[in-house]
Formats: structure tokens, sequence, C-alpha cells
């Protein structure tokens, strides 16, 4: 399995909720840039928080800081 070090999430004006995994921040923000054709314009995104990512950025569950 794959550890992605970035991960994105992306909602567009079409209602369309998704999701990008990639080896760069800009990797990231490319694949919701080409989306748009497909789905309109890109109304938010933000990077994603859970157990293994921060602000988009992954560190790991067992380096995950709960507060």
């Amino acid at each position: 399995m794959i550890k992605y070090p970035f991960y994105y999430y992306a909602e567009y004006a079409d209602g369309a909720s998704l999701y990008f995994k990639g080896f760069s921040e800009d990797e990231c923000i490319q694949n919701i840039a080409d989306q748009v054709a497909e789905h309109g314009e890109c109304t938010m995104y933000t990077g994603v928080n859970d157990d293994d990512y921060v602000d988009g950025e992954y560190v790991g569950s067992e380096n995950f800081i709960y507060e």
C-alpha cells in the first residue's frame, strides 16, 4: 500500500466531491485543476485531516497529535 505524502479534498460547481493523493502538493493542486473541465469551477479545496494526515501532509498515525 502506497502512503502518499499529500492528500487533498475538493468540491466543484456540479456538486462533485473528490479526493486527490499525490507525491507533491503541486501534483494534488494540478489534479484538482484538471477536473474543472469535467465538473466546473472548484468551489473549495483543503488538505485532508485524519489519523494519518494533517492539513494534507502525511505524518502517520503513530505521530498524530490529538488536541
